[in-house]
């Protein structure tokens, strides 16, 4: 196991690589931008309330420039989780949301004979919770993850992993006001001192 810099990375581009969907979640992204932005053009036409109009023209204008730049963030090379080449993984650490950090070793080159077992799980997880009453029925999405077991312990690894998890944009001006920050996923974590989870959202490797 060895961990590289991003720019140092080459792998086969004929490998499976495993990455989102372009395609699939720029439909979803551009649906979801079209009723952001459907709220305060409604509101307007049919003359609704001032006070309404100038909420729902920012939350629709702050929501169009998340679901934009997931979009570009969709397109960028740094779009992969893991590439499967003949002889080992070569797992990304770095979230495709965050591709604006400065470059550090956070692609993980996992030989095959360094690793006992595989397999792939699935667990239904809550998107939101249910008010007191239990009236509403909690919305659920399958989670679908890759767990790596057993593999030569590393505490270089596990460095890794906790700094990218903690890492922030480089700070920049915002009204005159330094400003930093981060989207709150990781793709990848240790679940147990060797066991490597990593998260999966697309079809199965």
């Amino acid at each position: 196991m060895q961990l590289f810099l991003t720019d140092e990375t080459h792998y086969d581009w004929q490998a499976t690589l495993c990455r989102r969907s372009p395609v699939k979640h720029t439909i979803t992204a551009a649906i979801m931008l079209v009723a952001f932005v459907a709220f305060p053009v409604l509101c307007w036409y049919f003359q609704g309330p001032l006070f309404f109009l100038v909420v729902f023209t920012l939350m629709g204008t702050f929501m169009a420039w998340l679901m934009i730049r997931h979009i570009v963030n969709l397109f960028r090379s740094g779009n992969w989780t893991m590439a499967i080449q003949h002889d080992e993984l070569v797992i990304n650490l770095r979230s495709f949301h965050n591709g604006g950090f400065t470059d550090a070793e956070t692609v993980l080159h996992l030989p095959f004979d360094e690793i006992a077992g595989a397999r792939i799980c699935s667990a239904q997880v809550d998107t939101f919770t249910p008010n007191r009453r239990r009236t509403a029925k909690p919305a659920q999405t399958t989670e679908t993850s890759v767990d790596l077991a057993d593999f030569v312990d590393s505490e270089d690894l596990k460095a890794a992993i906790l700094e990218e998890s903690h890492r922030l944009t480089p700070k920049r001006m915002v009204l005159g006001i330094p400003s930093s920050g981060r989207f709150n996923h990781i793709p990848v974590s240790l679940i147990q001192p060797r066991t490597l989870r990593i998260y999966w959202t697309g079809p199965r490797p």
